[in-house]
């Protein structure tokens, strides 16, 4: 064949499938020039359409990292849209216009798992089907992604938390509250409804929370509830927290016999009596023909208690102890009593 005059040329007789490579050379009367570089290898095959976009685009799981995604092939529509080859997928931060992709080449599969994104940054997302016809048009999401796990309403983990916590003065409180929630709650506490004081410590993170003081005092008993609230939900959670101390011995104790056969004892109250609310007291008793004492009453949160069938002939002797959460006072001891003793007057 003669010299092409014009800048582009039909090549023919071509093999289906095989791989080609071409350079051009400019001729004149003097002869033909060195020929250009050789373009890039091509395949020859007929000609092919853009795909169309890929269907059910979804997303299969997130982190704060990471998004995973999955979708369906296009549908070929015969002389308008060919059958897929390969995917890019295309991220898009909500504050930019312009678009990243994230594959440098078209991968096969149909999913993805985009890595590097910014806890709790919105992104816009999309998939671009390609054959070598074109690209196709991008499929996307109707609304931006928030790079976070999948929403969870807060939950509270631990199905046993202690709702009562008794602590002696002087010790650390140590409270740990672990709770699922996504995205990341807000956590609060308070101390029967109000705000904490300065000396209580809170450390927060995704996955618990924890209240501390490193030296407790009384008044630090109270009903503490910690609030996790998120977009999704909110959960609560209250515990009571009682600093107390050994309980100190109540006060003396007397005897008064009104009634025949019978002997109240009355006692001054205990120190820590107004500022312990659970204080209350025992009376312990044991007579002259026994040598172990025996409980005569419990749980009084009176300062008197009567004790019947005295029998004549036998010494009695009494004590009293104060008792609390954290235990037994030393305790107080009355005169010893006969039917035969004076009466004394009780003073209340």
């Amino acid at each position: 064949n003669g010299p092409i005059t014009d800048t582009k040329y039909a090549v023919k007789d071509v093999f289906e499938g095989a791989e080609y490579r071409f350079r051009v050379s400019a001729i004149n009367l003097s002869g033909a020039g060195e020929p250009s570089i050789p373009c890039e290898a091509v395949i020859a095959r007929d000609p092919k359409k853009p795909p169309g976009k890929v269907i059910d685009l979804k997303i299969t799981s997130s982190s704060y990292t990471t998004l995973s995604l999955a979708w369906t092939k296009p549908k070929e529509v015969k002389g308008v849209e060919d059958e897929a080859q390969g995917y890019y997928v295309e991220i898009r931060p909500i504050e930019s216009l312009e678009w990243t992709c994230c594959n440098a080449t078209p991968i096969s599969l149909t999913s993805y798992t985009v890595l590097g994104l910014k806890a709790m940054a919105a992104y816009w997302v999309r998939v671009i089907a390609t054959n070598y016809g074109g690209n196709g048009d991008p499929q996307g999401f109707d609304n931006y992604i928030i790079a976070m796990p999948p929403p969870v309403r807060p939950r509270f983990k631990d199905r046993n938390m202690k709702t009562l916590m008794v602590v002696k003065s002087g010790n650390t409180i140590r409270v740990n509250i672990n709770f699922e929630a996504s995205p990341m709650p807000d956590i609060s506490w308070v101390k029967d409804g109000i705000p904490l004081l300065k000396h209580v410590t809170i450390t927060n993170s995704d996955r618990g929370s924890q209240l501390l003081i490193p030296t407790s005092e009384r008044s630090d008993s109270g009903i503490y509830t910690i609030t996790v609230k998120n977009i999704v939900g909110q959960e609560s959670f209250s515990v009571e927290i009682r600093v107390t101390d050994d309980p100190k011995p109540p006060g003396p104790v007397e005897l008064d016999e009104n009634i025949p056969g019978t002997v109240t004892l009355c006692w001054g109250p205990s120190p820590d009596e107004k500022r312990d609310d659970r204080l209350h007291y025992m009376v312990s008793k044991r007579d002259s023909f026994k040598r172990t004492w025996r409980t005569a009453a419990d749980n009084l949160f009176n300062n008197k208690f009567t004790v019947v069938n005295i029998m004549p002939g036998r010494e009695y002797y009494f004590k009293v102890f104060a008792k609390n959460d954290m235990g037994l006072s030393p305790p107080s001891e009355s005169p010893v009593f006969a039917l035969k003793k004076e009466k004394g007057l009780c003073e209340f």
